[in-house]
């Protein structure tokens, strides 16, 4: 279990080129670029689900609510309305989503991985 969060935090290192140790929607986008590496794919789940998924989960329910999610993503990208979430949300699940689990959550941005390029 050592290992995976020393490899979580060398992920997270890699991708913080200002040394801030803030985990913003580009840092974001390049963890999630890495999260395609075959070699990483497990150490960015891990990432996702312990370190940014609490980050989100401001009310601290085990649960990301849409409005935490479209904060969260309006504060890492211009832009980003709420309706745009939804529709996300929408297509991936095919249908709506109230809240995301941790495990809704890494799906969801694993699946987002796989579109970045």
């Amino acid at each position: 279990h050592q290992n995976a969060l020393e490899t979580a935090k060398d992920l997270i290192d890699y991708v913080d080129y200002d040394n801030t140790g803030d985990l913003d929607f580009d840092k974001c986008r390049a963890l999630l670029a890495l999260a395609k590496s075959p070699q990483h794919q497990h150490s960015v789940k891990e990432d996702l689900h312990n370190i940014f998924f609490p980050n989100i989960d401001d009310a601290g329910n085990g649960f990301i609510s849409m409005d935490e999610f479209t904060g969260w993503f309006k504060k890492m990208s211009n832009g980003v309305e709420a309706e745009d979430i939804a529709n996300l949300v929408w297509k991936h699940f095919g249908t709506g989503k109230p809240s995301l689990s941790p495990e809704d959550f890494v799906d969801f941005m694993m699946h987002l991985a796989s579109g970045l390029q």
